[in-house]
C-alpha cells in the first residue's frame, strides 16, 4: 500500500526545494500540487510556521527519522532515567502538598481568629496582633 503524502510533507519539501520563494509562492505551489486530488485549507501562516520549524530543527525536520535498533543498555538507561524522573516528581508533589497544607492551615487559623473560634492544637499559631476569645 502506497503511503499518502501529507500537506505538511509536501510543504516542507517545497520549502527545501525552493529556498528563495515567498510564503505565498510556496502556498501557491502547494495548492497546485494537490489541485483536483484533495482539498487543502493551508494558509500563508502555516507556510511561515513550516519555514520556522525547518530553521529551528534543521532541513530534515518533519521527515521520518531512521530508527536505530535499541540495545538492552539503551532501554535500561532510559528506565533508570524514568525512575529518577518519577522520584523527583514524587518529591516535588509531596513538597507541594505540604506547602498547600501549611497555607490552608494558616488561612484557617486566621479565619478562626477573626470569628473568635478556637482550633484544637492551633492556639500557638494564632496570627500576631489578634487575641483568642
Amino acid at each position: 500500500m502506497e503511503k499518502t503524502e501529507t500537506v505538511g510533507e509536501v510543504a516542507r519539501k517545497l520549502i527545501r526545494d525552493n529556498p528563495g520563494k515567498s510564503n505565498q509562492e510556496i502556498l501557491d505551489l502547494l495548492l497546485a500540487h494537490f489541485k483536483g486530488r484533495r482539498e487543502v485549507n493551508t494558509k500563508v501562516a502555516s507556510i511561515a510556521w513550516y519555514k520556522s520549524d525547518i530553521a529551528r530543527r534543521g532541513p530534515r525536520a518533519g521527515e521520518e527519522a531512521e530508527q536505530k535498533e535499541r540495545t538492552e543498555k539503551d532501554i535500561l538507561g532510559e528506565l533508570e532515567a524514568a525512575r529518577a524522573a518519577v522520584e523527583a516528581l514524587e518529591a516535588e508533589h509531596s513538597e507541594f502538598l505540604e506547602r498547600t497544607k501549611e497555607a490552608d492551615r494558616a488561612q484557617l487559623v486566621a479565619l478562626a481568629a477573626k470569628l473568635g473560634l478556637k482550633i484544637e492544637g492551633a492556639a500557638e499559631e494564632q496570627p500576631q496582633g489578634e487575641k483568642q476569645s
